[in-house]
């Protein structure tokens, strides 16, 4: 045993003095004291306030965020639904892992971590700063941290109740259970006695689901994906359509495609006013009225027609298969850079 390996933590809110602290040897020799260990992947500070816990994460998810970015560019790589899967594998695995307990932080610690969400989800579809992160979440079908949090909590008492059950055992201390799991339980006249869980556990999921809905709708950050997103239950999928073409597609779905009031937004350009019909530039614009692309918004009248249907040019009809096939072909001949 190499006594050169073991460390001392010593934690508590309040600042230790002199006086507080103490001495621990092994053969003689005092053992290390530190301010930060690391412990089955969780950095625990002395003042638990998970603050180098959450730089180390924030550190390892630029890191990735940068692997990222050698698989795609604007124009090129891989499409939004597959690059998709990194973020889920790489960075939402690393948050997860000790996300129930990390929840006791800092509002300013955890808007850290949703920060670098973000910025990993722009990379994904290809967004600009103006896509707020409630929208970004939305549209990878990805839950807010506070949400996920108490869904891992519950389920990871359901799997402790459930090993307990089958080893014949109950819970030692019951009252321990989390307030908001037992909630659940009472709501759903639901039996703590169930050996498999399998009921409980589609149950937890899809309050948790039912309840980021909600969330999603509440905020108004997010009016115009809402639109096209009344739920937040799928990933859509532009299938057959290059990767610029279903980015072009997710910024309008966003409400952060490069049309003109959203350059006047980021101070790119001096008025949000179409050039040629002086209103509001905005994708519903160019689309349903706008004098340039009469000719091209004519042909699509005629496909839309051809293949029945609607030809109210409807955005949220535009954004669905098959009429998304359509619609690019539209901005693809139109020369619409958005």
């Amino acid at each position: 045993m190499d006594d050169r390996k073991f460390e001392c933590l010593q934690c508590g809110k309040k600042l230790l003095t002199k006086s507080d602290s103490c001495t621990i040897k092994i053969n003689l020799e005092p053992i290390k004291k530190v301010t930060n260990l690391k412990l089955l992947g969780v950095t625990i500070s002395s003042n638990l306030t998970w603050t180098q816990h959450a730089s180390e994460m924030t550190k390892k998810i630029e890191c990735n965020i940068r692997a990222m970015k050698l698989f795609c560019g604007r124009v090129w790589g891989i499409t939004p639904y597959q690059l998709l899967q990194l973020p889920h594998g790489l960075i939402e695995s690393k948050i997860n892992f000790a996300l129930p307990i990390v929840t006791t932080a800092t509002f300013s610690l955890l808007e850290s971590l949703e920060k670098t969400r973000a910025k990993s989800l722009r990379v994904v579809f290809g967004a600009n700063n103006l896509a707020s992160l409630d929208t970004l979440l939305a549209e990878a079908n990805l839950k807010p941290l506070d949400i996920q949090a108490s869904l891992l909590r519950c389920m990871h008492i359901l799997r402790m109740q459930t090993a307990r059950l089958k080893n014949n055992t109950i819970l030692d201390h019951p009252e321990s259970t989390d307030c908001e799991y037992k909630r659940l339980i009472l709501q759903h006249s639901l039996t703590l006695e169930d050996p498999n869980g399998e009921n409980k556990r589609d149950m937890i999921k899809k309050y948790y689901n039912e309840k980021h809905d909600e969330h999603w709708l509440a905020m108004g950050a997010g009016k115009t994906l809402s639109i096209f997103k009344p739920n937040v239950s799928k990933v859509m999928k532009y299938k057959g359509l290059k990767r610029f073409e279903q980015c072009r597609l997710h910024r309008i779905r966003m409400g952060c495609a490069r049309t003109g009031d959203v350059l006047f937004r980021m101070k790119r350009q001096p008025s949000p006013l179409c050039e040629v019909c002086n209103v509001n530039d905005s994708p519903e614009h160019m689309v349903k009225a706008c004098i340039k692309y009469t000719s091209q918004r004519l042909q699509l009248k005629l496909q839309l027609r051809r293949h029945g249907i609607n030809e109210s040019l409807n955005l949220k009809d535009l954004l669905t298969f098959p009429a998304y096939h359509l619609l690019n072909e539209f901005l693809s001949k139109s020369y619409i850079i958005i």
